[in-house]
């Protein structure tokens, strides 16, 4: 009898663990997410709501970034596990764009075990549970998981007991990091993350955290990072961590963790400095001396690790491979992951290697120890100028050892291997752009000191801006991308032509965020500036995005907080001159989410008080919108002119009341003519201006008829005579620099003066 039950089981499709309400449902590659669905529901109505899909050794769900599975979680589940069995050849991936669920009744909580866990869209989350559907606790283990934007991100109020991550391999996590949560006031009993190794994860750009967890909601969390290899974060960010300002005494620990990078980089820790981030008495957190700095580490304890140059502390972390190869390091087998710890050695020998000549390439591992018998994989990397030729024996000679690179051996006794490198043939490389200051280029691979390889190919394309406009190469064709083969050196000239503008602003770089100079402008002396101001007209910052709404475009927020929206409004406003300037064009770009006003305006004044509309538009949720205004022709040739978008507060208000103000500028650019003709280079040596020791302008002109204006650098006029020959201005000027504009039968020309 127990033979015939163990085949009908066997023999079922969905097998039924040996305990009432527990199903586990074989999955077979390529399975679609509507079939696990349908399998899902099924058992819910046979009244198995604790699922385990158990996907099948080597399967592939989902085949890419454009088709990436979403399972949906049918109602009735009170727990669910994506497993894959210790035993398996190869890891099973699942592109995996998130998991959703029904109801609230998933008590047994989501664990996701075994996996290997994909998504090329950096905007997807792995797990993000909602108001109304949250499970009672979320577990990571034994998984691979790349590319996502958070791993567990919350933007609603949740309750979980438990956020659990324990040997995991994390690669490539974007710019919400691993566990983000900060933005509302959830209550999360207990987060642990132990023993992962995480690649390339970390802040991404200057807005970033990798945990962020920062609602006062959370002062009682019990929150637990110990045992990590953290290698190589992309960039700083914010800060490692943002945590509530006054946790738990003793709740927060961060111990045993390992951090690394592949380039110098400040490890900065802490968004602030918080007292709850400690360390137990008998542990440590060990960081590399590549890193530039250690900053905002609070109370918790830190070790510095001296490495050796090439590094010596992983075995190859190039392949991922992160074991400790340092002997010496104390922390080796206590520090981080500890998958990657040393193996005790019982015949152990040991492997050096060098280069030659010098600077001509690296090796890793530089050296190693390990058993005799033990397979060793040993990698060449040229450096430029230089190409891998062989591996000699130091030992031997340098007798000739092998070829092959990588070059893979069973190592029998103590050895010392010299990897040879041969010069290549290099040719210089020039570009030139002409016709427009801001005429822009990039070209792959980067040149060396102005030098290729001989067969390189070379990549140039035209990144195009709105005030610059691409015409064409030397050559007169127009290719973007463009491609030269380096067989001999090579002079390649760009052509542009300039569009006539002031100053422009289009937040390609995040920062700064305030009190910000034009990205574009014609004349170094008039950059223009563009602040945000709140009610009182105090000038705030803004949200840096890198792209938003459609299509993705880098931009700026409002983002005021809900709790202020009403009653503190905040609007932008930018001020340059239009001196020398007429037909005044003002061009923007307008979005909106989260909470904000439908219509935007555009506002225009001379004194920065009194402001006049120019233009408005109501602004959609989800594609740019273009703001745009002549400015009436009293604009025109002014020392100072203000531009200001503000919110039409009679217009319908969109979004939910809790939200911060979501409304989004970008791509500004000031339009004009210039007034006249402009002078030429030898006209401009025939009027010029200068400072003399006692703080006077001296004007020095051939332009008898015309006259000089001198004004502070935004632009308030201060002071205005004819033109003679040799003059001085009257006043005595504090240092600072100042402008001077001359102007002669339509013709203009302005100049900085320095006053020392």
């Amino acid at each position: 009898m127990k033979t015939k039950i163990t085949f009908l089981i066997a023999a079922m499709a969905i097998t039924m663990n040996l305990f009432a309400g527990a199903v586990t449902i074989p999955v077979a590659s390529g399975t679609s997410a509507s079939q696990m669905n349908t399998d899902m529901a099924t058992a819910v109505t046979a009244g198995k709501t604790e699922i385990t899909l158990d996907f099948a050794d080597g399967g592939v769900w989902g085949a890419s970034a454009s088709s990436d599975i979403t399972i949906a979680v049918p109602a009735g589940v009170t727990k669910l596990t994506l497993f894959a069995s210790p035993t398996v050849t190869t890891r099973p991936i699942i592109y995996l764009n998130t998991l959703t669920y029904s109801d609230n009744l998933m008590t047994g909580g989501v664990t996701f075990d075994g996996l290997k866990l994909i998504t090329a869209v950096a905007s997807r989350y792995l797990l993000s549970p909602t108001t109304t559907n949250t499970p009672a606790s979320f577990t990571l283990k034994n998984c691979y998981v790349e590319g996502y934007r958070a791993v567990f991100y919350c933007a609603s109020v949740v309750t979980v007991n438990q956020v659990l991550m324990t040997g995991n391999v994390f690669k490539s996590i974007n710019s919400s990091g691993l566990v983000s949560t900060g933005g509302v006031a959830s209550t999360i009993s207990n987060i642990t993350v132990r023993k992962n190794t995480f690649i390339n994860s970390g802040g991404i750009t200057s807005s970033d955290y990798f945990v962020d967890h920062r609602s006062n909601n959370y002062t009682n969390t019990v929150f637990n990072f110990s045992q990590n290899t953290i290698y190589s974060p992309a960039t700083v960010g914010r800060g490692f961590f943002r945590l509530p300002g006054n946790p738990t005494s003793g709740n927060y620990k961060l111990n045993n963790n390992l951090f690394a990078p592949s380039t110098p980089i400040e490890l900065k820790m802490g968004y602030g400095d918080y007292t709850g981030i400690v360390t137990d008495a008998d542990s440590t957190n060990y960081y590399s001396s590549n890193y530039t700095s250690l900053t905002r580490k609070s109370s918790t304890v830190f070790t510095v690790y001296t490495e050796s140059v090439p590094s010596i502390l992983f075995l190859n972390p190039g392949a991922n491979d992160f074991t400790i190869n340092d002997a010496n390091f104390v922390g080796k087998t206590t520090a981080g992951d500890p998958r990657w710890y040393p193996a005790s050695l019982s015949n152990p020998v040991t492997l050096t290697t060098a280069i030659t000549p010098a600077n001509s390439g690296t090796v890793t591992p530089s050296t190693t120890t390990v058993n005799a018998g033990t397979g060793v994989t040993v990698t060449a990397t040229k450096l430029f100028g230089y190409a891998f030729k062989e591996w000699q024996d130091a030992n031997n000679s340098n007798a000739l050892v092998s070829t092959a690179n990588p070059y893979t051996f069973t190592i029998s006794a103590n050895t010392s291997l010299v990897a040879v490198f041969d010069p290549v043939t290099t040719y210089d490389f020039t570009l030139t752009k002409v016709g427009s200051t801001w005429g822009n280029v990039t070209v792959s691979p980067a040149a060396t000191n102005g030098k290729y390889e001989a067969g390189t190919v070379v990549t140039m394309t035209v990144v195009p801006n709105a005030v610059s406009t691409f015409v064409n190469w030397e050559d007169n064709s127009t290719d973007s991308p463009r491609t030269i083969t380096m067989n001999g050196n090579k002079s390649v000239t760009a052509n542009f032509t300039a569009t006539s503008f002031i100053t422009g602003w289009d937040f390609k770089t995040g920062s700064p965020t305030t009190a910000r100079v034009g990205d574009y402008y014609s004349d170094a002396a008039n950059k223009g500036t563009l602040n945000i101001y709140d009610q009182s007209g105090s000038v705030t910052s803004w949200l840096a995005n890198a792209g938003s709404f459609s299509p993705s475009t880098p931009c700026a927020y409002l983002w005021t907080s809900g709790a202020t929206f009403a009653t503190n409004r905040r609007y932008w406003q930018a001020t340059f001159s239009t001196l020398g300037y007429t037909g005044i064009q003002v061009n923007s770009q307008m979005a909106g989410s989260y909470q904000h006003y439908l219509t935007q305006k555009m506002q225009v004044s001379l004194n920065g008080t009194d402001f006049t509309d120019v233009n408005s538009l109501d602004i959609s949720t989800s594609n740019w919108a273009n703001l745009n205004g002549t400015l009436p022709a009293t604009y025109d040739n002014q020392a100072t002119v203000y531009i200001r978008w503000v919110a039409n507060t009679a217009s319908t208000l969109v979004g939910n009341s809790s939200d911060n103000d979501g409304t989004a500028i970008t791509n500004i650019f000031v339009y004009a003519n210039p007034i006249g003709t402009q002078l030429n280079n030898n006209e401009v040596l025939n009027a010029f201006a200068a400072a003399n020791a006692n703080g006077q302008i001296m004007i020095n002109s051939s332009l008898k008829n015309g006259k000089a204006t001198i004004y502070t650098l935004v632009g308030q006029k201060l002071e205005e005579l004819s033109l003679a020959t040799s003059t001085t201005m009257s006043k005595k000027y504090n240092s600072g620099i100042y402008l001077v504009k001359f102007e002669e039968a339509g013709r203009v020309s302005t100049q900085k003066v320095i006053v020392k």
